[in-house]
């Protein structure tokens, strides 16, 4: 029986291009996090999960995307290794909490501030275990 794979979970904006600096951050993350021997698991559509995803194959890692099914018209980042679909947006944050054993949050809008308060909520709980929580960025200074 094979060592269960080791993901960490990397949340952003959907928005960067690659060449944009929040792009090449997150795919310095993916590669970062390969090296380390881990592999990645984001939302699987574009901007900071395309760039984590891609900088983890790049690297020869695992990158998972969780998409979702009610995204009707979005396509997953051509980086990833492995889908991952989920009917509605609760079920796929909910699978992307529970296959990370960490989390990194760079910067983002609403979907990520989403993604932050209930893994804060849930690491506050002492839901998590052990799972770090890192906000990577001038963004999150404030907090």
């Amino acid at each position: 029986m094979g060592r269960k794979r080791l993901l960490v979970a990397v949340f952003g904006s959907a928005d960067p291009q690659e060449g944009d600096p929040l792009y090449e951050l997150a795919r310095e993350v993916g590669g970062l996090l390969v090296a380390a021997g881990y592999g990645v698991v984001t939302g699987g559509y574009g901007g900071v999960m395309e760039a984590a995803s891609r900088g983890a194959a790049e690297a020869g890692g695992a990158a998972v995307g969780v998409t979702c099914a009610s995204f009707v018209g979005r396509t997953p980042n051509r980086f990833l290794t492995e889908t991952r679909e989920e009917a509605d947006l609760v079920a796929r944050t909910g699978t992307l909490v529970a296959a990370a054993c960490g989390y990194i949050v760079l910067h983002g809008k609403s979907g990520t501030l989403a993604e932050l308060t209930l893994v804060w909520a849930l690491h506050r709980a002492g839901s998590l275990g052990r799972r770090p929580v890192v906000l990577l960025g001038d963004a999150w200074r404030p907090f």
